[in-house]
Protein backbone atom coordinates (compact mmCIF):
# COMPACT_ATOMS: atom_id res chain seq x y z
CA UNK A 1 0.00 0.00 0.00
CA UNK A 2 1.61 3.40 -0.68
CA UNK A 3 1.96 5.91 1.98
CA UNK A 4 0.35 9.42 1.92
CA UNK A 5 2.44 12.09 2.59
CA UNK A 6 0.77 15.14 4.33
CA UNK A 7 2.40 17.51 2.45
CA UNK A 8 0.44 16.63 -0.99
CA UNK A 9 -2.06 19.02 -2.89
CA UNK A 10 -4.73 16.96 -1.63
CA UNK A 11 -4.40 17.81 1.95
CA UNK A 12 -4.06 21.53 1.74
CA UNK A 13 -7.27 22.30 3.28
CA UNK A 14 -4.97 20.62 6.32
CA UNK A 15 -2.08 22.48 6.11
CA UNK A 16 -3.67 25.68 5.85
CA UNK A 17 -6.20 25.52 8.65
CA UNK A 18 -3.82 27.95 10.51
CA UNK A 19 -4.29 30.66 7.51
CA UNK A 20 -8.55 31.06 9.16
CA UNK A 21 -7.78 30.70 12.87
CA UNK A 22 -9.61 33.32 14.38
CA UNK A 23 -7.55 36.91 14.34
CA UNK A 24 -9.31 37.65 17.78
CA UNK A 25 -7.32 35.02 19.11
CA UNK A 26 -3.93 36.85 18.75
CA UNK A 27 -4.84 39.56 19.54
CA UNK A 28 -6.98 39.33 22.82
CA UNK A 29 -5.50 36.87 25.25
CA UNK A 30 -8.16 36.81 28.18
CA UNK A 31 -6.98 35.81 31.82
CA UNK A 32 -6.13 31.88 31.64
CA UNK A 33 -5.90 32.01 27.96
CA UNK A 34 -4.37 28.35 26.72
CA UNK A 35 -2.47 29.19 23.40
CA UNK A 36 -3.14 25.27 22.54
CA UNK A 37 -6.52 25.37 22.51
CA UNK A 38 -8.48 23.41 19.76
CA UNK A 39 -9.54 26.03 17.50
CA UNK A 40 -10.38 24.29 14.49
CA UNK A 41 -11.17 20.31 13.51
CA UNK A 42 -11.09 19.76 9.80
CA UNK A 43 -12.21 15.88 8.86
CA UNK A 44 -12.78 14.39 5.63
CA UNK A 45 -15.12 11.54 5.05
CA UNK A 46 -15.85 10.50 8.42
CA UNK A 47 -17.73 7.23 7.90
CA UNK A 48 -16.65 7.81 4.45
CA UNK A 49 -19.44 10.64 3.87
CA UNK A 50 -19.44 13.21 6.46
CA UNK A 51 -16.77 16.10 5.73
CA UNK A 52 -16.55 19.28 8.15
CA UNK A 53 -14.71 22.16 8.55
CA UNK A 54 -15.68 23.59 12.12
CA UNK A 55 -13.83 26.36 13.04
CA UNK A 56 -15.50 30.12 14.22
CA UNK A 57 -14.59 33.34 12.65
CA UNK A 58 -15.58 35.57 15.23
CA UNK A 59 -15.86 33.85 18.46
CA UNK A 60 -13.15 33.37 21.07
CA UNK A 61 -12.45 29.34 21.53
CA UNK A 62 -10.39 29.06 24.14
CA UNK A 63 -12.36 28.09 26.88
CA UNK A 64 -15.47 26.18 25.32
CA UNK A 65 -16.40 24.68 22.25
CA UNK A 66 -19.52 22.60 21.90
CA UNK A 67 -20.01 20.35 18.95
CA UNK A 68 -23.87 19.97 17.83
CA UNK A 69 -25.61 17.59 15.06
CA UNK A 70 -27.65 15.14 14.26
CA UNK A 71 -27.77 11.67 15.77
CA UNK A 72 -24.98 9.65 13.64
CA UNK A 73 -23.32 12.46 12.47
CA UNK A 74 -20.42 11.80 14.31
CA UNK A 75 -20.10 13.98 17.47
CA UNK A 76 -19.03 11.17 19.41
CA UNK A 77 -16.63 9.82 17.35
CA UNK A 78 -15.26 13.59 16.54
CA UNK A 79 -14.35 13.41 20.37
CA UNK A 80 -13.35 10.49 20.45
CA UNK A 81 -10.80 10.99 17.55
CA UNK A 82 -9.55 14.42 19.08
CA UNK A 83 -8.22 12.44 22.30
CA UNK A 84 -6.55 9.69 20.34
CA UNK A 85 -4.79 12.21 17.97
CA UNK A 86 -3.31 14.60 20.46
CA UNK A 87 -2.85 12.46 23.19
CA UNK A 88 0.85 11.44 23.74
CA UNK A 89 0.65 9.05 26.39
CA UNK A 90 2.47 6.10 25.05
CA UNK A 91 0.77 2.77 26.75
CA UNK A 92 -2.63 3.83 25.92
CA UNK A 93 -3.59 2.19 22.56
CA UNK A 94 -4.38 5.90 20.81
CA UNK A 95 -2.69 5.25 17.44
CA UNK A 96 -4.77 2.05 17.67
CA UNK A 97 -7.68 3.11 18.28
CA UNK A 98 -6.98 5.77 15.51
CA UNK A 99 -7.00 3.33 13.16
CA UNK A 100 -10.24 1.90 13.52
CA UNK A 101 -12.03 5.24 13.09
CA UNK A 102 -13.00 5.37 9.29
CA UNK A 103 -11.92 9.01 7.90
CA UNK A 104 -9.91 10.32 5.29
CA UNK A 105 -8.30 12.76 6.98
CA UNK A 106 -8.37 14.35 10.79
CA UNK A 107 -6.63 17.53 11.08
CA UNK A 108 -7.08 19.71 14.53
CA UNK A 109 -5.55 23.01 14.73
CA UNK A 110 -4.08 24.29 18.21
CA UNK A 111 -3.91 27.76 18.92
CA UNK A 112 -0.56 28.64 18.09
CA UNK A 113 -1.11 27.79 14.54
CA UNK A 114 0.43 23.72 15.02
CA UNK A 115 -1.70 21.33 13.20
CA UNK A 116 -1.69 17.34 14.12
CA UNK A 117 -2.97 15.59 11.35
CA UNK A 118 -3.68 12.01 10.29
CA UNK A 119 -4.10 11.02 6.97
CA UNK A 120 -5.14 7.80 4.03
CA UNK A 121 -4.00 7.06 0.51
CA UNK A 122 -6.87 7.91 -1.53
CA UNK A 123 -9.54 5.59 -1.24
CA UNK A 124 -8.86 4.03 2.15
CA UNK A 125 -10.74 5.36 5.10
CA UNK A 126 -9.84 2.68 7.66
CA UNK A 127 -6.57 1.06 8.75
CA UNK A 128 -3.08 2.63 7.76
CA UNK A 129 -2.57 6.39 7.84
CA UNK A 130 0.58 8.97 7.79
CA UNK A 131 0.54 11.40 11.21
CA UNK A 132 2.17 14.95 10.47
CA UNK A 133 2.93 17.90 13.57
CA UNK A 134 3.22 21.01 11.75
CA UNK A 135 3.60 24.80 12.46
CA UNK A 136 3.00 27.28 10.14
CA UNK A 137 3.59 24.90 7.05
CA UNK A 138 6.92 23.72 8.61
CA UNK A 139 6.89 19.98 9.66
CA UNK A 140 7.75 19.27 12.92
CA UNK A 141 7.43 15.54 13.00
CA UNK A 142 5.43 12.81 11.04
CA UNK A 143 5.52 9.21 10.97
CA UNK A 144 3.44 6.07 9.50
CA UNK A 145 1.37 3.71 11.12
CA UNK A 146 0.88 0.45 9.27
CA UNK A 147 -1.71 -2.20 10.25
CA UNK A 148 -2.20 -5.86 9.34
CA UNK A 149 -5.32 -7.07 7.54
CA UNK A 150 -6.92 -7.22 11.37
CA UNK A 151 -6.60 -3.35 11.96
CA UNK A 152 -4.38 -3.64 14.56
CA UNK A 153 -1.09 -1.70 14.16
CA UNK A 154 1.98 -3.78 12.79
CA UNK A 155 5.75 -3.82 14.30
CA UNK A 156 6.84 -1.79 11.04
CA UNK A 157 7.96 0.89 10.50
CA UNK A 158 9.71 0.53 13.89
CA UNK A 159 8.63 2.00 16.98
CA UNK A 160 11.89 3.96 16.88
CA UNK A 161 10.74 5.93 13.94
CA UNK A 162 7.40 6.57 15.56
CA UNK A 163 9.10 7.76 18.43
CA UNK A 164 10.14 11.40 17.07
CA UNK A 165 6.24 11.99 16.23
CA UNK A 166 4.99 10.92 20.28
CA UNK A 167 7.93 13.16 21.53
CA UNK A 168 7.06 16.23 19.51
CA UNK A 169 3.24 15.56 20.82
CA UNK A 170 4.56 15.32 24.38
CA UNK A 171 7.01 18.82 23.85
CA UNK A 172 3.56 20.63 22.90
CA UNK A 173 2.84 19.82 27.00
CA UNK A 174 -1.27 19.70 25.94
CA UNK A 175 -2.68 17.52 28.56
CA UNK A 176 -5.68 16.04 27.21
CA UNK A 177 -8.98 14.35 29.29
CA UNK A 178 -11.79 12.55 27.91
CA UNK A 179 -15.17 11.54 30.04
CA UNK A 180 -16.78 9.45 27.30
CA UNK A 181 -20.85 9.26 27.40
CA UNK A 182 -20.16 5.79 29.68
CA UNK A 183 -19.39 8.60 32.46
CA UNK A 184 -15.91 6.84 32.42
CA UNK A 185 -12.63 9.18 32.74
CA UNK A 186 -9.51 9.07 30.88
CA UNK A 187 -6.63 11.67 31.65
CA UNK A 188 -3.31 12.07 31.23
CA UNK A 189 -3.09 12.95 34.63
CA UNK A 190 -2.60 9.29 35.68
CA UNK A 191 1.16 8.21 35.36
CA UNK A 192 2.27 6.37 31.85
CA UNK A 193 4.74 3.39 31.03
CA UNK A 194 7.75 4.34 28.68
CA UNK A 195 5.92 1.34 25.79
CA UNK A 196 4.65 2.43 22.75
CA UNK A 197 0.72 2.16 22.89
CA UNK A 198 0.72 1.19 19.17
CA UNK A 199 3.04 -1.98 19.91
CA UNK A 200 0.21 -3.20 22.28
CA UNK A 201 -2.86 -4.94 21.86
CA UNK A 202 -5.92 -5.35 24.62
CA UNK A 203 -6.65 -8.94 23.41
CA UNK A 204 -3.21 -10.21 24.44
CA UNK A 205 -3.31 -8.91 27.52
CA UNK A 206 -3.92 -10.87 30.71
CA UNK A 207 -7.36 -9.42 30.93
CA UNK A 208 -8.19 -10.39 27.45
CA UNK A 209 -7.18 -13.84 27.53
CA UNK A 210 -9.08 -14.34 31.24
CA UNK A 211 -12.05 -12.32 29.45
CA UNK A 212 -12.19 -15.55 26.59
CA UNK A 213 -11.93 -17.94 29.56
CA UNK A 214 -15.12 -16.64 30.74
CA UNK A 215 -18.83 -18.02 30.03
CA UNK A 216 -21.40 -15.18 28.17
CA UNK A 217 -23.35 -15.48 31.73
CA UNK A 218 -20.66 -15.03 34.00
CA UNK A 219 -19.10 -12.35 31.68
CA UNK A 220 -22.26 -10.21 31.66
CA UNK A 221 -22.07 -10.43 35.68
CA UNK A 222 -18.34 -9.82 35.40
CA UNK A 223 -18.88 -6.98 33.48
CA UNK A 224 -21.31 -5.57 35.73
CA UNK A 225 -19.13 -5.27 38.86
CA UNK A 226 -16.39 -4.24 37.34
CA UNK A 227 -17.68 -1.50 35.64
CA UNK A 228 -19.09 0.02 39.42
CA UNK A 229 -15.18 -0.88 40.44
CA UNK A 230 -14.05 1.28 37.29
CA UNK A 231 -16.52 3.66 38.85
CA UNK A 232 -15.87 4.08 41.94
CA UNK A 233 -11.92 3.68 41.25
CA UNK A 234 -12.23 6.61 39.28
CA UNK A 235 -13.90 8.82 41.55
CA UNK A 236 -11.71 7.35 44.32
CA UNK A 237 -8.53 8.57 42.22
CA UNK A 238 -9.47 11.87 40.92
CA UNK A 239 -10.46 12.74 45.00
CA UNK A 240 -7.21 11.79 45.56
CA UNK A 241 -5.13 13.59 42.75
CA UNK A 242 -7.14 16.62 43.86
CA UNK A 243 -6.21 16.41 47.22
CA UNK A 244 -2.69 15.67 46.78
CA UNK A 245 -2.28 18.47 44.42
CA UNK A 246 -3.72 21.10 46.91
CA UNK A 247 -1.44 19.96 49.28
CA UNK A 248 1.84 20.20 46.78
CA UNK A 249 0.32 24.01 46.32
CA UNK A 250 -0.06 24.18 49.91
CA UNK A 251 3.67 23.63 50.62
CA UNK A 252 4.78 25.56 48.17
CA UNK A 253 2.65 28.48 49.19
CA UNK A 254 3.52 28.06 52.75
CA UNK A 255 6.95 28.53 52.04
CA UNK A 256 6.41 31.94 50.77
CA UNK A 257 6.68 34.73 53.92
CA UNK A 258 8.77 32.37 56.48
CA UNK A 259 11.21 34.11 57.65
CA UNK A 260 14.85 32.75 59.05
CA UNK A 261 14.38 33.05 62.68
CA UNK A 262 18.68 34.56 62.56
CA UNK A 263 17.55 37.03 59.75
CA UNK A 264 14.58 37.83 61.66
CA UNK A 265 16.43 38.78 64.80
CA UNK A 266 19.10 40.15 63.11
CA UNK A 267 16.94 42.64 61.43
CA UNK A 268 14.74 43.15 64.56
CA UNK A 269 18.56 44.07 66.39
CA UNK A 270 19.24 46.54 63.88
CA UNK A 271 16.01 48.20 64.19
CA UNK A 272 16.27 48.65 67.86
CA UNK A 273 19.84 49.89 67.48
CA UNK A 274 19.29 52.53 65.06
CA UNK A 275 18.68 55.99 65.99
CA UNK A 276 15.64 55.68 67.93
CA UNK A 277 12.50 57.92 66.53
CA UNK A 278 10.45 60.13 69.10
CA UNK A 279 7.18 57.96 70.67
CA UNK A 280 5.12 60.40 69.30
CA UNK A 281 6.46 60.16 65.52
CA UNK A 282 6.02 55.60 65.90
CA UNK A 283 2.29 56.09 67.46
CA UNK A 284 1.01 56.09 63.76
CA UNK A 285 3.31 53.74 62.88
CA UNK A 286 1.98 51.28 65.66
CA UNK A 287 -2.00 52.18 64.81
CA UNK A 288 -1.14 51.08 61.16
CA UNK A 289 0.38 48.27 62.49
CA UNK A 290 -3.02 47.53 64.14
CA UNK A 291 -5.23 48.19 61.14
CA UNK A 292 -2.78 45.39 59.27
CA UNK A 293 -3.05 43.09 61.99
CA UNK A 294 -6.75 43.10 61.98
CA UNK A 295 -6.86 42.71 58.10
CA UNK A 296 -4.60 39.62 58.25
CA UNK A 297 -6.32 38.27 61.52
CA UNK A 298 -9.69 38.18 59.30
CA UNK A 299 -7.92 36.41 56.26
CA UNK A 300 -6.72 34.08 58.47
CA UNK A 301 -9.75 32.63 59.37
CA UNK A 302 -10.66 31.63 56.28
CA UNK A 303 -6.96 30.24 55.64
CA UNK A 304 -7.39 27.99 58.79
CA UNK A 305 -10.42 26.12 57.89
CA UNK A 306 -9.20 24.92 55.34
CA UNK A 307 -5.84 23.60 57.07
CA UNK A 308 -4.14 25.73 55.03
CA UNK A 309 -2.63 28.22 57.76
CA UNK A 310 -3.44 28.77 61.75
CA UNK A 311 -5.34 31.72 62.90
CA UNK A 312 -3.81 34.24 63.84
CA UNK A 313 -4.98 35.74 67.54
CA UNK A 314 -5.73 39.00 66.04
CA UNK A 315 -7.83 40.25 68.88
CA UNK A 316 -5.71 39.59 71.96
CA UNK A 317 -2.92 41.08 70.00
CA UNK A 318 -4.65 44.17 69.00
CA UNK A 319 -6.51 44.70 72.38
CA UNK A 320 -3.01 44.60 74.12
CA UNK A 321 -1.38 47.27 71.27
CA UNK A 322 -4.12 49.50 72.39
CA UNK A 323 -3.29 49.44 76.02
CA UNK A 324 -2.69 52.94 77.05
CA UNK A 325 1.01 51.43 78.58
CA UNK A 326 1.95 50.05 74.86
CA UNK A 327 1.84 53.80 73.61
CA UNK A 328 5.10 54.47 75.74
CA UNK A 329 6.90 51.11 73.60
CA UNK A 330 5.29 52.12 70.37
CA UNK A 331 8.66 51.92 68.38
CA UNK A 332 9.35 48.74 70.23
CA UNK A 333 6.65 47.44 69.52
CA UNK A 334 6.81 48.30 65.83
CA UNK A 335 10.02 46.85 65.33
CA UNK A 336 9.19 43.80 66.94
CA UNK A 337 6.08 42.57 65.12
CA UNK A 338 6.18 44.56 62.33
CA UNK A 339 8.18 41.70 60.66
CA UNK A 340 5.62 39.15 61.68
CA UNK A 341 2.37 40.57 60.46
CA UNK A 342 4.77 41.04 57.43
CA UNK A 343 5.65 37.86 57.38
CA UNK A 344 1.82 36.05 57.74
CA UNK A 345 0.64 38.97 54.77
CA UNK A 346 3.36 37.64 52.52
CA UNK A 347 2.20 33.90 53.96
CA UNK A 348 -1.34 34.29 52.76
CA UNK A 349 -0.87 36.03 49.95
CA UNK A 350 1.22 33.02 48.77
CA UNK A 351 -1.82 30.81 49.61
CA UNK A 352 -4.70 33.05 48.66
CA UNK A 353 -4.57 30.96 45.12
CA UNK A 354 -4.92 27.72 46.01
CA UNK A 355 -7.24 29.05 49.20
CA UNK A 356 -9.79 31.03 46.49
CA UNK A 357 -9.24 27.58 44.13
CA UNK A 358 -10.50 25.47 47.14
CA UNK A 359 -13.37 28.13 47.84
CA UNK A 360 -14.83 27.96 44.53
CA UNK A 361 -14.61 24.40 44.45
CA UNK A 362 -16.46 23.93 47.82
CA UNK A 363 -19.30 26.73 46.68
CA UNK A 364 -19.98 25.09 43.37
CA UNK A 365 -20.15 21.68 44.69
CA UNK A 366 -22.36 22.50 47.81
CA UNK A 367 -24.70 24.75 44.96
CA UNK A 368 -25.65 21.45 43.45
CA UNK A 369 -25.89 19.01 46.10
CA UNK A 370 -29.24 18.89 48.26
CA UNK A 371 -29.11 17.44 51.52
CA UNK A 372 -25.36 16.98 51.74
CA UNK A 373 -22.65 19.20 52.40
CA UNK A 374 -19.05 18.88 51.12
CA UNK A 375 -15.73 20.62 53.03
CA UNK A 376 -11.99 20.29 52.61
CA UNK A 377 -9.11 20.22 55.25
CA UNK A 378 -5.72 19.96 54.45
CA UNK A 379 -5.27 17.08 56.62
CA UNK A 380 -8.61 15.11 56.13
CA UNK A 381 -8.87 15.94 52.37
CA UNK A 382 -12.71 16.04 50.82
CA UNK A 383 -15.49 14.96 53.50
CA UNK A 384 -19.34 15.16 52.69
CA UNK A 385 -21.50 15.06 55.54
CA UNK A 386 -25.07 14.65 56.03
CA UNK A 387 -27.74 17.21 57.94
CA UNK A 388 -26.92 15.23 60.57
CA UNK A 389 -23.45 15.50 61.09
CA UNK A 390 -22.73 11.76 59.69
CA UNK A 391 -20.32 11.46 57.03
CA UNK A 392 -21.14 9.78 53.47
CA UNK A 393 -18.84 8.47 51.64
CA UNK A 394 -18.36 9.26 47.75
CA UNK A 395 -19.26 6.52 45.97
CA UNK A 396 -22.83 6.84 47.50
CA UNK A 397 -23.78 9.49 45.99
CA UNK A 398 -25.76 9.57 43.16
CA UNK A 399 -25.14 9.30 39.58
CA UNK A 400 -25.06 12.94 38.74
CA UNK A 401 -23.41 13.94 42.30
CA UNK A 402 -20.75 11.53 41.24
CA UNK A 403 -20.29 12.58 37.54
CA UNK A 404 -20.08 16.47 38.90
CA UNK A 405 -17.14 15.31 41.81
CA UNK A 406 -15.33 13.08 39.30
CA UNK A 407 -15.10 16.02 37.11
CA UNK A 408 -14.16 18.85 39.18
CA UNK A 409 -11.89 17.02 40.72
CA UNK A 410 -10.11 16.21 37.49
CA UNK A 411 -10.47 19.63 36.35
CA UNK A 412 -9.02 21.52 39.35
CA UNK A 413 -6.13 18.46 39.25
CA UNK A 414 -4.93 19.74 36.00
CA UNK A 415 -3.91 23.14 37.76
CA UNK A 416 -2.17 25.39 35.27
CA UNK A 417 -1.22 23.04 33.00
CA UNK A 418 -2.64 23.55 29.25
CA UNK A 419 -5.25 21.04 29.10
CA UNK A 420 -8.19 19.93 27.25
CA UNK A 421 -11.18 18.52 28.38
CA UNK A 422 -13.20 16.60 26.04
CA UNK A 423 -16.79 15.47 27.58
CA UNK A 424 -19.43 13.98 25.47
CA UNK A 425 -23.08 14.82 26.63
CA UNK A 426 -22.52 16.31 29.66
CA UNK A 427 -26.21 16.91 30.35
CA UNK A 428 -26.22 12.69 31.33
CA UNK A 429 -27.63 11.69 34.42
CA UNK A 430 -27.85 15.70 35.48
CA UNK A 431 -31.52 17.24 35.60
CA UNK A 432 -32.74 20.62 33.98
CA UNK A 433 -31.79 22.29 36.49
CA UNK A 434 -28.29 21.28 37.04
CA UNK A 435 -27.56 21.18 32.98
CA UNK A 436 -28.66 25.07 33.06
CA UNK A 437 -25.57 25.59 35.95
CA UNK A 438 -23.02 23.26 34.17
CA UNK A 439 -21.06 24.93 31.85
CA UNK A 440 -21.20 28.28 33.92
CA UNK A 441 -19.39 26.35 36.83
CA UNK A 442 -16.95 24.61 34.81
CA UNK A 443 -15.77 27.96 33.45
CA UNK A 444 -15.35 29.24 37.08
CA UNK A 445 -13.58 27.07 38.64
CA UNK A 446 -10.94 27.31 35.56
CA UNK A 447 -10.80 31.43 35.15
CA UNK A 448 -7.32 31.59 36.13
CA UNK A 449 -6.30 28.16 34.43
CA UNK A 450 -5.47 27.22 31.02
CA UNK A 451 -8.25 24.93 30.20
CA UNK A 452 -10.57 24.62 27.43
CA UNK A 453 -13.51 22.31 27.24
CA UNK A 454 -15.10 20.46 24.00
CA UNK A 455 -18.52 19.41 24.23
CA UNK A 456 -20.86 17.54 22.25
CA UNK A 457 -24.42 17.89 23.45
CA UNK A 458 -28.10 17.64 22.53
CA UNK A 459 -29.00 19.85 25.66
CA UNK A 460 -31.11 22.83 24.56
CA UNK A 461 -30.47 24.23 28.10
CA UNK A 462 -26.44 24.46 26.98
CA UNK A 463 -27.08 25.27 23.89
CA UNK A 464 -29.04 28.21 23.93
CA UNK A 465 -27.06 29.77 27.12
CA UNK A 466 -23.69 29.55 25.10
CA UNK A 467 -25.05 29.51 21.14
CA UNK A 468 -22.01 31.53 19.95
CA UNK A 469 -19.44 28.86 20.71
CA UNK A 470 -21.34 26.32 19.08
CA UNK A 471 -20.08 24.55 16.07
CA UNK A 472 -22.93 23.39 14.22
CA UNK A 473 -21.72 19.40 12.10
CA UNK A 474 -22.72 20.67 8.55
CA UNK A 475 -21.29 19.46 5.86
CA UNK A 476 -18.77 20.73 3.28
CA UNK A 477 -18.87 19.38 -0.34
CA UNK A 478 -15.90 17.13 -1.31
CA UNK A 479 -14.31 18.13 1.67
CA UNK A 480 -13.86 21.81 0.52
CA UNK A 481 -16.07 25.30 0.84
Amino acid sequence: MPEVSLHDSTTQLCNNAHVMVDSHEKTTQPEGYNPLHISRIVVEALFGQYSYDLHSDDTDLSKLLILYGDNGSGKTTILRSLFHLLSPARNKQHRSELARVPFRRFCVTLGDNTVVAAARPEGNIVGSFQMSITKEGQIIAEASFKTDANLKLTSEPRSSSRRPLLDALAALGLKLHLLSDDRKIVTDLLPTGDEDDEELDESSTARGLHLRSLSAASLMTWKGIASKADESTSLDKAIQRLVEWIRKQAITGSGAGEVNVNSLYTDITKQIVSPSKETEQAKPELQSLIADLKVQGVRSVSFARFGLSTELPSEELSAALQDRRAEKQALLLTQILRPFVDGVRLRLNALESIHDTIVTFIETINAFYHGKMLSFHLREGITIKLPNAQSLHPNLLSSGEKQLLLLLCNVLAAGDQASVFIIDEPELSLNVKWQRKLVDALLDCTKKSRTQFVLATHSIELLTQHQHNVLQLTEIENGRH
